[in-house]
């Protein structure tokens, strides 16, 4: 739900699922994503984390994320408009267009922030567009968090 009432639609969201994911699921899924045509279910295993010898996560360079998005390209793709999928590959990962590319990764228990896609495109526009010393590639982490644990204990704070 907090994708779809986002306050910018301006983003492609790919959902990785298991190609032998149970046809009804699957079939449930695709009718729930169906009216976003920039929103993809796609078959897909792929993992993009990464971790060094030691354990340790390590960022995916751009090199691997565009290996990675060819191999998306082949995958079957069960919903959304893949010419859609296609032109935001171009523009991402071939060099032809100065266009940002940002990445979330989202548990199927996670949520986001309606204004949240709005405000971390607007801040990597400040940070990515400036003439003086801009970096290639920028991690942002989120200071501020809510978990939630379903419980039949009902916390009382006195």
């Amino acid at each position: 739900p907090t994708m779809v009432q986002q306050s910018t639609q301006n983003f492609v969201w790919i959902i990785h699922t298991d190609p032998s994911l149970a046809k009804e699921i699957k079939h449930k899924l695709r009718q729930l994503i169906r009216p976003y045509p920039h929103f993809f279910l796609v078959g897909y295993n792929s993992n993009n984390d990464k971790d060094d010898k030691q354990g340790n996560h390590t960022v995916m360079s751009f090199e691997d994320f565009t290996i990675h998005a060819k191999d998306l390209l082949k995958a079957p793709v069960y919903s959304g408009n893949v010419k859609i999928l296609r032109q935001a590959y171009l523009q991402c990962c071939t060099g032809e267009n100065d266009i940002l590319l940002l990445q979330t990764r989202l548990d199927a228990d996670d949520g986001l922030r309606l204004d949240y896609l709005e405000q971390i495109q607007h801040e990597a526009q400040n940070t990515f567009s400036s003439t003086i010393s801009s970096p290639h590639w920028y991690y942002w982490c989120i200071q501020r968090h809510l978990e939630w644990y379903a419980s039949t204990n009902h916390w009382n704070p006195e």
